[in-house]
This record gives C-alpha cells, structure tokens and sequence, in this order.
C-alpha cells in the first residue's frame, strides 16, 4: 500500500498523483476501446503507466499507431528486460489511479469483467511532456487493441499476468 500524502515526497505526489495517472490510463482505455470496439481487459491496464511514464520505454513507442505492438516489442527487447521490475515498481499507483478514476465513475468495470472508459476528456494547455504523455497513452491503446488477447500480449513480453 502507498504512503499517506504527508508522507510522500514532494516528487512523487507530484509526478505520480491520480489524478494524472488516472487521465493517462483513462485515455489509453477510451483509445483501446474506440479502436478494438470493446472494453480493455483488466489485466492490460497495468502495462500502461509503466510504458507510458517510464521515458525510456515513451520513447521507444513508435510513432503511429500503424505498427504492430508484437514486431515493436521485439524490435526493443531491453522494454522485456526491464518492464515486469517498472511494473512491479508502480502496481501501487497504478491501483491508486484506478480506484480514482471508479470513484469519479470515469471509468466502470464492465459485467465482462473489462474496463470501460466512461467519459472522454481535452488536452488542455499542458507542459509538453504531459501531452506527450497522454498522445502516447492514447497511442499505446490502440497498438493494444490491434496485439490480440491479453494473454497473448503478455506472453509476447515474457511476463505472467
């Protein structure tokens, strides 16, 4: 479980609060499913703050969602390397994030058992990073939806979901 908020460091309250975390899973999950024309399988959500915020692996995205997730991931084979670490590092604000968003109902788990974005939200005038960061949230969503199932998806970057 993460600290309380007084016991955070500045930095990490800053870059990693939910709300911010949350708008980035969220704009991932509304791509997915405006893409794949479904929901986004439970298990995916947790590739997305690790890919998206770790820069190294932001970087690496490709640039168009035309690229198919499963030859990128093995063009870029340091992203398997490290990812299950970044994962492990950052599950607990990925639940934070989650649990922020169901309690403004931005995002809902599905009778599938799939998470659903609910609303869809603007970029505002944000530092550049930050857009970046919501393009490639938006981009990672759609080379998801296009990888197959999500089983096959984590095989493909040697993790157990």
């Amino acid at each position: 479980m993460l600290p309380n908020w007084d016991e955070r460091s500045n930095t990490i309250a800053h870059l990693l609060n939910p709300a911010f975390c949350g708008e980035v899973i969220r704009r991932c999950m509304f791509a997915y499913q405006k893409e794949q024309k479904t929901a986004m399988p439970f298990q995916l959500a947790f590739l997305i703050l690790p890919i998206v915020l770790h820069k190294e692996n932001r970087e690496r995205l490709p640039k168009t969602s035309g690229k198919n997730f499963i030859s990128w991931i093995e063009e870029n084979q340091i992203i398997k390397k490290d990812l299950p670490n970044i994962i492990k590092n950052i599950n607990s604000f990925t639940k934070e994030s989650i649990m922020f968003l169901m309690m403004y109902k931005i995002i809902i788990i599905n009778e599938s058992g799939n998470f659903e974005a609910i609303a869809k939200g603007k970029i505002l005038s944000y530092e550049n990073e930050v857009v970046e960061c919501y393009k490639k949230a938006e981009l990672l969503g759609k080379l998801l939806a296009k990888a197959g199932n999500s089983q096959f998806i984590f095989v493909n970057l040697g993790i157990k979901p």
